[in-house]
């Protein structure tokens, strides 16, 4: 099987960027995720039985269950990624101490790579 994917989509850098500090941020809100080949099939759908009313030129495609955003930072842990679950407000600390090039104690860290939500930094704090 292969996987191809955007890896400079905001849900690709915000899995990296967890890895990079080791904590992910507890977020209780849903994510709509739909995997591309049940997009496909209702779009071949709605292609060969179009809806019967005039009105409708519209389809929706959602997911169902709704995962949270914990939850899917949380399966990392499943592609054995060690990353902690922490508030929010935690986790935005940690993400500017190390976006300021610090260790958790304080200490600058001269080797560290540029965090991947660097280009979303005012966006995610």
């Amino acid at each position: 099987m292969m996987i191809v994917t955007n890896t400079d989509d905001f849900l690709i850098r915000h899995l990296k960027g967890c890895i990079q500090l080791s904590s992910a941020p507890s977020i209780p809100n849903d994510l709509n995720m739909v995997p591309v080949d049940h997009v496909a099939r209702c779009v071949v759908a709605c292609a060969f039985h179009p809806s019967s009313s005039p009105n409708i030129r519209v389809a929706q495609v959602t997911a169902d269950p709704r995962m949270t955003f914990t939850d899917f930072t949380n399966t990392l842990s499943a592609y054995g990624y060690e990353v902690d679950s922490v508030p929010y407000e935690d986790w935005k600390r940690q993400l500017a101490r190390y976006v300021e090039g610090l260790h958790q104690d304080g200490a600058p860290d001269q080797k560290q790579e540029e965090h991947a939500l660097m280009p979303l930094y005012h966006f995610v704090t």
